[in-house]
């Protein structure tokens, strides 16, 4: 979308400026339009367009837009100009009633969300302070506004203003839990992001996510947020709540000591047959399971429950390899398991199983992340192989998030070890050679490219050359060809 932007003629951009100036002049009747099923998405994608030109075309324009970003409108353009035509925004009584209106209509309230996500942060301020705090309740309870209330704590710029949503949130916790969960899932996202009121969120939903007279424990509460219904015939699926799975995510982000009972809710409550169910089921793998593998090994919580995790299933693994979802599962414990024991366990299990992990794309791609035909070569093939599969990752990641451009800081550059020294440094230290043979060896000092040593699978140095990761995967390639040739000469 965004190169289509960059490249559309002139008539577009003159059809597009007196498609919006029309709106501009509509009169009150720019609301209705709004309401209308077929009218109202073409002014949203109006907006849209809008803010993408004025980045790309504007007085401060930017060319680039990475992935993920969302382009916001600025105080002076096209597109702030129609929303503040559409809302009403000189009066200010009068355009709190026209946004609480366009936020109750099934098809306007998606302009709304449009305009929180695509407004500049003081904008975003504004509306929030004229509109929304100290109306939220009124927000919440409606069928359809709660939905922008959703859209406006995703989008809220920084900590003071989560903060201010989520104090007038907690009252009504209560009362919005059963009805308007997602209010309750996003409102967990903040206070993940921004590390704000999780003991408060804990206490709430000890109290208020089962009605009893007894206050319930955190670790008692999972399984009610979860839902877990088995699958009502053989092959079926089960089924889960998924706001619930979303909110029980966002908890295994909160501060170590608030995941331990989470992470205890999951592990005590669910039997092995159970969780297996969930890692093949798509939100319950990447809600729960997931929210298990990606938390902090660091930690001792995760560690210690990716490793219970790892002897609960053990049995099961093969069954996860050849599934659709369970695959992910499989591949993504394996590398967040941080003793070599414990992988080599899961990858014996898995050997054990190679004829059925052979038999589709599914089994056969977990085999090839957790080196299986290796290990069954030995164990110093398989040791050898994990470490490089862990240095390509590390330096393609590295790549991918841009600290590989050769901007930023200067470093101090490892100059290429002979000899001797050459012999200590192991197999484990990557040089990416910078010499060229037609200079004298002096030119080195003013080369653009740098020496970078990983050992036991860890960069030294955050700044990783596209040239040290193709080197890697050169010596990847030919280490794989030679095992295929090895491997054929034997059957021969």
């Amino acid at each position: 979308p965004a190169t289509a932007i960059k490249n559309y003629p002139t008539s577009f951009n003159i059809a597009l400026r007196g498609l919006s100036e029309r709106i501009l002049n509509s009169g009150e009747s720019c609301q209705d339009t709004l309401r209308h099923p077929s009218a109202g998405p073409l002014v949203i994608i109006l907006l849209q367009v809008l803010v993408v030109s004025a980045h790309f075309y504007g007085d401060d324009h930017n060319d680039e837009l990475k992935t993920g970003d969302v382009p916001t409108f600025a105080s002076d353009s096209a597109a702030q100009a129609l929303v503040h035509r559409i809302l009403g925004w000189d009066d200010e009584e009068k355009s709190r009633d026209i946004i609480f209106s366009l936020s109750s209509n099934s098809t306007a309230s998606h302009f709304m969300e449009t305009v929180l996500k695509t407004a500049n942060d003081d904008f975003h301020e504004k509306i929030t302070e004229r509109a929304f705090l100290g109306y939220l309740p009124k927000f919440c309870e409606n069928g359809v506004a709660n939905f922008v209330i959703q859209a406006l704590l995703m989008t809220s710029r920084n900590k003071s203003q989560a903060l201010k949503l989520g104090e007038e949130i907690m009252p009504i916790f209560g009362e919005i839990l059963h009805s308007r969960k997602g209010i309750i899932w996003r409102l967990s996202e903040v206070c993940s992001k921004y590390r704000i009121l999780q003991h408060e969120l804990h206490e709430k939903l000890c109290e208020n996510v089962k009605k009893s007279e007894s206050k319930l424990t955190i670790v008692e509460c999972v399984p009610i947020l979860m839902a877990f219904h088995p699958a009502e015939e053989e092959g079926g699926k089960i089924t889960l709540d998924a706001n619930g799975c979303r909110i029980i995510m966002n908890l295994l982000r909160f501060s170590p000591k608030l995941c331990e009972p989470v992470l205890d809710g999951i592990m005590i409550n669910f039997p092995a047959d159970e969780l297996i169910e969930v890692a093949k089921d798509p939100l319950g793998s990447r809600c729960i399971i997931d929210g298990i593998l990606d938390g902090n090994t660091k930690d001792g919580a995760f560690q210690k429950n990716v490793k219970k995790l790892l002897k609960l299933l053990e049995g099961n693994w093969s069954r996860l390899a050849v599934h659709r979802v369970g695959q992910h599962s499989v591949k993504k414990i394996f590398k967040r398991l941080v003793s070599m024991n414990d992988k080599a366990a899961l990858v014996a299990e898995l050997a054990q199983n190679k004829a059925k992990l052979s038999g589709n794309n599914m089994g056969r791609s977990v085999m090839e992340s957790c080196a299986v035909q290796e290990f069954l070569e030995g164990e110093s093939a398989w040791k050898t192989r994990v470490a490089q599969m862990a240095r390509m990752e590390t330096l393609l990641s590295d790549v991918i998030s841009g600290d590989g451009g050769g901007g930023g800081k200067k470093r101090k550059r490892k100059r290429k070890k002979t000899g001797d020294d050459a012999d200590q440094a192991g197999e484990d230290q990557i040089v990416s050679d910078d010499k060229d043979l037609d200079e004298p060896a002096e030119s080195n000092a003013d080369s653009t490219k740098e020496t970078y040593t990983v050992t036991d699978g860890k960069a030294n140095n955050k700044s990783t050359s596209v040239e040290a990761v193709l080197d890697i995967l050169d010596g990847a390639n030919a280490t794989k060809k030679k095992r295929k040739r090895r491997r054929k000469a034997k059957t021969v």
